[in-house]
C-alpha cells in the first residue's frame, strides 16, 4: 500500500510539472482559484478538466430540476442525486431555492455546482446563458461567504426556509470533502414585478461585490452584474407600464358603465312602483360595478407599491455606486478569484514560483487525503456489510420458514455500538431472505395479506422503517431486485420480474416503484440477468419445441433484439 501511495504521489508531481510547462488554456474557477481571500479558497479534488459530456450533463441536470419545480413547486425534486426544494418568499422576507447533493454524490470540482446552477437559472428564471453563468458564480460566492451562518439566513429569509436549514451545512464548504450530504446552497428569490418568482439579485450584489470589486478585473465583472440588474429593472418597469395602461383602460370602461347605470336608474325611478323589479336588478348591477372599482383601486395600489420598490432599488443601486466611487479601495479584499467565463484559447497568467509551490503543496495534500479516504473506504468494505447505513444495521430477521421457499420476516434497525434494537418496522408482510437499498430507501418484497396473494415491491424509510410506497404491478415471489444506474440520467433504476397472471416479464421501475418499461416478450422467471452496455441478457420462456433460449433485450425499451438458441 505504501508503494502505491508513493507511485501515485510521484505520478501526481509529474502531472503538475507538465501542467506548469504547457499552457492548458484559461483556468477554471479553482485554477483562477477563487482564492487569495481566506473565506473563499475552494479546495478541489482534481485539476483535470471535465469533458464535454460531463459539462453538458451538469447543465442538463439543472434544467431538469427547473422543469420539475415548475410542474410541482411544493415538492423536493431530485435529478442524478442533486436535490432541489423551493420555499416561497413573502412580502417582507426572501424565499429560496435550496440545492443539496446526496451523501454518495461525489463532486471533485466546484465547477460542477456552477454548471448545474447555471442550467437551473437559465430554465427556471429565463436568463440567457451568459447572464446565468455570472449569476451562478455570485450564488457560489454568496454561499461560500455565508457557510454555517444560520443566523444570517434567519434574519433575511422566511421562517419556513430557515427551518429547513442545518447550522452545520448551510451554504457551501471550501473543501470538496464536505460537499456530499453537507451542502445547502441557497438561491435567494423574491416575488417580482410580474408576480413571478425571481432571483433577488440585489442581495447577491450587496454581499458578493465586496469580494470582487478590488480585483484588477473586478470593475468589469461588477459592471456586468449591474447591467443584469438594470436590465431586469427596465423589464419590470415595462411590465408595470403595461399593467398601468390596462388598469387605466379598465377604469375608463367601468366609469362609463357606472354613468350608464346612473342614467338608467334615474329614468326608472321616474315610475318607481311600475319599475320596482327592474330597479332592484339595476341596483345589483351598480353594486357589481362598485366591486369592480374596488378591485381596480386595489390593483392600482399594488402596482404603485411595486413601482415604489423598483424606484427604491434603482435609487439604492445608484447611491451604492456613487459611494463606492468616492471611497478608497480596501486593500484587505484584493486577492479574490476572477469571475470571467472559461475560455480555452487564452493562455493563463504566468504563476510565480511561490504560487506554483503553494498550488503543488495544496494539491499534494488533497491527493494524500484522497488516498487515505480510499484506503478507509476499502477497509470499511472489508469490515461492514452493505446493509450498514449511517452506522446503523438494517437487519432482516426470519421468524418462520413456511414452504416452497416462503418466509415470514421482520426488519429491525440495530445500534451496533450498544447491540440494541432501536426499532422494529411496523411493516411485516415481507417475503424472501433479502432486501436492497434503493434511492436511500429500504426495498423489500412484500405482499398484502398472505403469501398466497400476489407479491409486490415495497419501500420503507431507512431512518424509521415506516412504509413508504408499494408497486401497483405484481412481481414474481422469487424475483431478483436489481438496482442499476441509468446510463442516461445517472439515477438509480430498479429491475424485477413482473407477474401478469401466469406470464412473466422483465420490468423497470422508477424511484416511486412506478413501472416505466416492460419487456415485449415473456421471460423465464428462474432466469439470471446480465447487463452489457445497452443490452440485457436473460433466459427466455420455453418455445413450442420446449427449447429454452437466451433473449437479448435493448436496455432502453426492453424490446427483444435477438434470441440465441445455443
Amino acid at each position: 500500500m505504501i508503494k502505491t501511495v508513493t507511485v501515485n504521489i510521484l505520478f501526481y508531481f509529474l502531472i503538475l510539472a507538465t501542467h506548469s510547462v504547457f499552457p492548458q488554456g484559461k483556468p477554471t474557477i479553482a485554477e483562477k482559484e477563487i482564492k487569495g481571500s481566506p473565506t473563499i479558497d475552494f479546495l478541489n479534488k482534481t485539476i483535470i478538466r471535465a469533458n464535454d459530456a460531463t459539462k453538458q450533463n451538469d447543465i442538463n441536470t439543472g434544467k431538469k430540476l427547473a422543469e420539475l419545480i415548475a410542474q410541482i413547486p411544493n415538492k423536493i425534486h431530485s435529478v442524478d442525486k442533486v436535490n432541489l426544494q423551493r420555499i416561497s418568499p413573502t412580502k417582507d422576507s426572501f424565499g429560496g431555492d435550496i440545492i443539496t447533493i446526496a451523501p454518495e454524490k461525489n463532486f471533485g470540482h466546484i465547477n460542477r455546482f456552477h454548471r448545474i446552477i447555471t442550467g437551473y437559472i437559465q430554465s427556471a428564471f429565463q436568463y440567457d446563458q451568459k447572464d446565468a453563468d455570472l449569476i451562478s458564480r455570485y450564488i457560489i460566492y454568496y454561499n461560500g461567504l455565508h457557510r454555517k451562518h444560520l443566523e444570517y439566513f434567519k434574519k433575511k429569509y422566511t421562517s419556513p426556509l430557515a427551518e429547513h436549514l442545518n447550522s452545520k451545512y448551510v451554504g457551501i464548504s471550501t473543501n470538496y470533502k464536505e460537499w456530499p450530504g453537507k451542502t445547502q446552497i441557497i438561491i435567494p428569490i423574491e416575488i417580482g414585478a410580474t408576480n413571478k418568482k425571481d432571483i433577488q439579485l440585489e442581495e447577491l450584489k450587496d454581499e458578493v461585490t465586496k469580494i470582487i470589486e478590488n480585483k484588477p478585473d473586478g470593475a468589469e465583472i461588477k459592471k456586468k452584474f449591474d447591467d443584469i440588474i438594470e436590465t431586469k429593472i427596465k423589464k419590470d418597469k415595462e411590465v408595470i407600464k403595461e399593467e398601468k395602461e390596462e388598469i387605466a383602460k379598465a377604469e375608463d370602461e367601468v366609469t362609463k358603465k357606472a354613468e350608464k347605470i346612473e342614467e338608467k336608474l334615474d329614468e326608472l325611478k321616474k315610475n318607481p312602483e311600475e319599475n320596482k323589479e327592474e330597479i332592484a336588478k339595476v341596483e345589483k348591477e351598480k353594486q357589481d360595478i362598485e366591486k369592480e372599482k374596488e378591485d381596480i383601486e386595489a390593483k392600482k395600489d399594488e402596482i404603485q407599491e411595486k413601482e415604489e420598490i423598483l424606484t427604491q432599488k434603482e435609487k439604492s443601486n445608484q447611491e451604492k455606486e456613487t459611494k463606492k466611487e468616492d471611497s478608497p479601495k480596501d486593500e484587505t479584499t484584493d486577492a479574490v478569484a476572477k469571475l470571467e467565463p472559461e475560455k480555452e484559447d487564452v493562455p493563463p497568467k504566468p504563476e510565480t514560483p511561490e504560487e506554483k509551490l503553494d498550488k503543488v503543496e495544496k494539491e499534494l495534500e488533497a491527493t494524500k487525503q484522497e488516498l487515505e479516504e480510499k484506503k478507509e473506504e476499502e477497509k470499511k468494505k472489508s469490515e461492514y456489510s452493505p446493509n450498514v447505513l449511517d452506522n446503523k444495521i438494517v437487519f432482516l430477521k426470519t421468524t418462520k420458514y413456511l414452504d416452497k421457499g416462503h418466509y415470514n420476516n421482520e426488519i429491525h434497525l440495530i445500534d451496533p455500538e450498544n447491540d440494541d434494537s432501536i426499532l422494529k418496522s411496523e411493516y411485516t408482510n415481507i417475503c424472501g431472505k433479502s432486501f436492497q437499498i434503493f434511492n436511500e430507501q429500504v426495498l423489500v418484497l412484500g405482499y398484502n395479506d398472505t403469501h398466497e396473494n400476489s407479491h409486490k415491491l415495497a419501500l420503507l424509510n431507512k431512518k424509521d422503517l415506516k412504509f413508504q410506497a408499494m408497486s401497483k404491478a405484481f412481481v414474481f415471489w422469487r424475483t431478483p431486485m436489481i438496482i442499476m444506474k441509468s446510463p442516461n440520467s445517472g439515477e438509480e433504476e430498479l429491475y424485477a420480474f413482473e407477474e401478469d397472471g401466469e406470464k412473466y416479464f422483465l420490468a423497470r421501475f422508477d424511484k416511486d416503484l412506478k413501472r416505466v418499461a416492460r419487456s415485449n416478450e415473456e421471460i423465464n422467471p428462474n432466469s439470471s440477468v446480465t447487463f452489457f452496455g445497452t443490452k440485457i441478457y436473460i433466459t427466455a420462456k420455453e418455445d413450442s419445441a420446449n427449447k429454452t433460449g437466451i433473449q437479448v433485450l435493448s436496455r432502453d425499451e426492453l424490446k427483444t433484439i435477438k434470441r440465441i438458441v445455443p
